[in-house]
């Protein structure tokens, strides 16, 4: 089946069966203004379209688009909706008083979604780089690049050396010792003791040592030396007990404001518009409220097939089966 001509795109096949978009047949009669598709006498409209593209994040929108294949599948999806929708009309199911507050229910969320966009929409946005100097000014902790620290170590398996828990303790107690007694022999220590697979690569040497992406006691440990040289109390992590000597402990630097400000900005706005949001929301929420309390309750088995019981139900037979 053909239909008219997309504006803007060429033929190309739908995720529907036996059907594509192409050209117009020689007799079909020109599409009428705004109107981007029709297939047997229902219309898509241009206004239909920027509909549906409100239900995207505004953030997401344009790469939805950026697509040819989502464009068409829309597309199609509204005329497949448009053409059941007439059927339905036709066989009377519009009248049907479910089908009717559904429809009702649509109505009301669409204009309540409208509502809350139009309120933001509305908000006056306060001057965020000017918060941004503000908040960065009092919270200049939070925007420290750490130093890199550097070190060798020493790893007792508790995984699969077949050593018991307390013996691998006691050999990494011995490694402290003789680490703090030579530790310009370290490397030999790393070579005779250490466990660790990695070792024929790294030799003991563990870079960025500090990070998040280094097991937390390991890392704190790391971070907790500061002298070129200086050797770590037994650590014990979930791979065992460690032993670390310090090769490097840059300091920390802080960033400047211009390298964060963006950032700082855009958190600030996010989380303005959402409190502004949430606020908007709850003075809904807060007004008198009244409602029946039997109609409330029976909503609990309103919808329940026959013979079923409810998990406090069951829960309450078989407490009363017990002897």
């Amino acid at each position: 089946m053909q239909i008219h001509k997309l504006t803007g795109l060429i033929a190309l096949v739908l995720f529907l069966p036996t059907v594509t978009i192409g050209y117009a047949a020689e007799d079909q009669k020109p599409l009428k203004p705004g109107v981007v598709a029709s297939q047997e006498g229902a219309e898509v409209t241009l206004r239909e379209v920027d509909a549906e593209a409100a239900n995207i994040p505004e953030s997401d929108r344009a790469g939805f688009f950026d697509n040819p294949k989502r464009i068409e599948s829309t597309i199609l999806n509204i005329l497949q909706k448009k053409q059941l929708a007439a059927k339905a009309r036709a066989e009377h199911l519009d009248r049907d008083p479910v089908v009717k507050t559904q429809i009702d229910l649509a109505v009301t969320t669409a204009l309540a979604k409208a509502a809350v966009e139009h309120y933001r929409q509305q908000l006056k946005l306060p001057d965020f780089d000017q918060l941004a100097k503000e908040y960065y000014a009092a919270h200049k902790d939070e925007f420290v690049k750490k130093g890199d620290v550097v070190v060798d170590h020493v790893l007792i398996s508790t995984r699969d050396k077949g050593h018991s828990d307390s013996e691998a303790k006691a050999l990494a107690d011995k490694v402290e010792a003789e680490a703090k007694a030579h530790p310009d022999h370290f490397e030999s220590l790393v070579e005779k003791y250490s466990e660790d697979p990695s070792k024929s690569a790294n030799h003991g040497r563990i870079e960025d040592a500090a990070s998040a992406q280094m097991a937390k006691r390991f890392a704190e440990a790391a971070n907790a030396l500061h002298t070129p040289g200086e050797i770590s109390p037994v650590v014990k992590t979930e791979f065992g007990y460690h032993v670390l000597k310090l090769i490097q402990h840059s300091p920390d630097e802080n960033l400047p404001f211009e390298t964060v400000r963006q950032g700082i900005s855009l958190r600030l706005k996010k989380n303005f518009i959402e409190e502004q949001m949430t606020q908007f929301t709850s003075e809904f929420r807060a007004k008198p409220l009244q409602a029946d309390p039997d109609l409330v309750a029976s909503l609990r088995t309103r919808y329940a097939p026959e013979g079923y019981v409810s998990p406090s139900e069951a829960a309450k037979r078989a407490r009363e089966q017990k002897p």
